[in-house]
């Protein structure tokens, strides 16, 4: 058995990657595809437009949400649960404040 390789075979961690594809590799028909896409994309733009001015408004905002999709990454909601203890005036006032009301 190699070397680089534990008893079942496999690579050890750390070992250097060495041959298939290398990063940021872009294969040929992915290439050409995108070429073609933004190709039609402007020999098209006029008749879209075109379109686009005979569309209801509800059909415009629909359209336009779904073309910014393309451009624009979905944002998610992002979630925090502080859980630290924080003692300040401010907070030491508040809390004093909220057990005299309650």
């Amino acid at each position: 058995m190699a070397a680089d390789r534990n008893t079942k075979g496999q690579f050890e961690k750390g070992r250097a990657k060495t041959g298939g594809k290398q990063k940021g590799y872009e294969s040929p028909i992915t290439k050409e595809f995108r070429e073609l896409c933004a190709d039609f994309s402007r020999e098209a733009w006029e008749d879209f437009m075109a379109a686009w001015y005979k569309c209801e408004p509800k059909d415009k905002v629909s359209t336009f949400i779904k073309i910014l999709e393309f451009n624009c990454p979905k944002l998610q909601t992002v979630t925090l649960d502080d859980k630290r203890e924080v003692h300040n005036a401010l907070t030491e006032k508040l809390r004093q404040m909220s057990e005299e009301e309650g």
